[in-house]
């Protein structure tokens, strides 16, 4: 399914579960104290992750993050089997979430002398400032002698809702290595659309998404990602007008896929290029579907 194709996954709250929450899952009298009790979390779970603790099985954190580096390794698989002379090498991640799991499984991997490049959208050595546009460049190794170019594995890490490791300082956006108080993040407050929108650095990442899901024989897998956020919603909505774009939507459970093709517009029909899957539509008698099934799925673990 990705081999030769231009990847995109999006990923969402439900990913870093159980490790972190859903908003819905939060005790609170109000949306503001549900926000802040569930930041105050990933906070906690962020920066249990900058450290270097010997992990333990029984701990959902590091389970969790177990199945982060599974995933990137199997990105970093595919990228090498890929003919860059028909696709480029790289894989993007929309990530709406502002945990570190994504980022702390990239380090991982390079720790384990995987070969590859990570690109979060920011340059610089102290201070390291976001900006879109280093999502366009690309990176070749051409040898010793410089006698082959072959474009280097890449992982882009866009995320459009922010990340507990991201500092505003007037419009400059910094990408620190470890939690910041306050980061500059969208909350999960019913209103993500008009922050998204209405903030310049959001809108460039969703930019991005969009471009992205504009061009031939691309693939999106969503996953973790229930749709509230009514502007990707209408993104997605247009973006499988592509005829040429595949889009594949995991569903937590039955519930869910009902939920999730409201908010789609798709009750009544789906495009053909739009795949809006529940648990047992992908394995026989399964009932939830959690980012480890997507992983064994990706590295051919679970062929149901």
């Amino acid at each position: 399914m990705l081999l030769n194709k231009r990847v995109n996954f999006l990923i969402g709250s439900g990913a870093s579960k159980p490790a972190i929450p859903l908003m819905g899952e939060v005790d609170g009298d109000t949306n503001d104290k549900r926000n802040q009790k569930l930041l105050e979390q990933i906070t906690t779970v962020s920066k249990y992750l900058e450290g270097n603790e010997i992990p333990d099985p029984s701990s959902q954190i590091d389970n969790t993050l177990s199945t982060y580096v599974n995933f990137i390794k199997i990105l970093i698989d595919d990228l090498r089997t890929r003919n860059s002379r028909t696709v480029p090498r790289v894989i993007n991640i929309f990530s709406t979430n502002y945990d570190l799991f994504i980022e702390k499984a990239v380090d991982v991997n390079f720790q384990k002398n995987e070969y590859f490049i990570f690109n979060d959208g920011a340059n610089g050595y102290f201070n390291r400032i976001l900006n879109s546009h280093n999502y366009d460049e690309s990176i070749a190794y051409q040898g010793q002698f410089q006698n082959h170019i072959e474009d280097i594995p890449t992982i882009h890490l866009i995320k459009p809702h922010g990340s507990v490791n991201w500092e505003r300082d007037g419009e400059s956006v910094y990408i620190r290595n470890t939690v910041q108080t306050p980061c500059f993040v969208v909350k999960p407050n019913g209103h993500e659309a008009e922050s998204t929108f209405d903030g310049n650095h959001f809108f460039e990442m969703l930019r991005n998404f969009q471009t992205e899901l504009s061009f031939s024989q691309s693939v999106l897998l969503v996953i973790g990602f229930s749709f509230q956020d009514e502007h990707i919603a209408r993104m997605v909505q247009r973006a499988v007008r592509n005829p040429e774009l595949i889009a594949y939507v995991f569903c937590y459970d039955d519930d869910d896929r009902e939920k999730i093709c409201a908010r789609l517009n798709c009750t009544k029909s789906t495009p053909n290029n739009l795949k809006i899957l529940s648990p047992s539509d992908i394995i026989l008698g399964q009932r939830k579907f959690v980012m480890d099934d997507l992983v064994g799925i990706l590295g051919g673990q679970n062929d149901n």
